[in-house]
């Protein structure tokens, strides 16, 4: 179907121009309903044409064809198994992540329970070392006492052999 725009309008299936002619879709409701609405009245908008007509005035046609008033293609109907496949894709992720979820919860269990037994370890080791400290500092002092009475007995044995001389 061919109509000449008589006045610029602004309509669902697009913007109409004054003094163009428009080819627009028979099948389509929207194009139905906005030809229907502005071909009535005491001065009507639209002026429906033949193609005869439309070919006379000498403008040239523009079709408006929207994608909400085309029939549906081969690809929306393979919609619903696309949508199934990546519905049950997207579950079995969702499994996954879940159980990786629990596995990380087991491993920061164990990393806090092995973080707790270093630290028990750290400090065992701290009071080993203050107590190998201590064990060095008497030791050190046994030593000294020591060839202190080993120079004594020195000493003395150096005394009695002189005396017995």
């Amino acid at each position: 179907m061919f109509v000449k725009c008589n006045s610029t309008r602004h309509t669902v299936i697009g913007t109409l121009r004054r003094n163009h002619v428009y080819r627009l879709d028979d099948k389509s409701p929207k194009a139905r309903k906005v030809v229907k609405t502005l071909t009535t009245g005491k001065r009507p908008v639209l002026s429906e044409l033949s193609e005869d007509e439309a070919e006379k005035i000498g403008a040239r046609a523009i079709g408006l064809v929207y994608s909400e008033d085309l029939a549906p293609s081969e690809e929306d109907a393979e919609a619903p198994a696309l949508i199934e496949a990546l519905t049950s894709q997207i579950e079995e992720l969702t499994r996954k992540l879940d159980a990786a979820g629990a596995d990380r919860e087991k491993v920061v269990t164990e990393r806090d329970a092995l973080a707790g037994a270093v630290d028990e370890q750290k400090a065992a080791t701290e009071e080993l070392s203050g107590k190998l400290e201590a064990s060095t500092a008497k030791l050190e002092e046994v030593t000294a006492e020591r060839d202190a009475l080993a120079k004594q007995i020195a000493d003395l044995s150096a005394a009695q052999g002189a005396d017995k001389a």
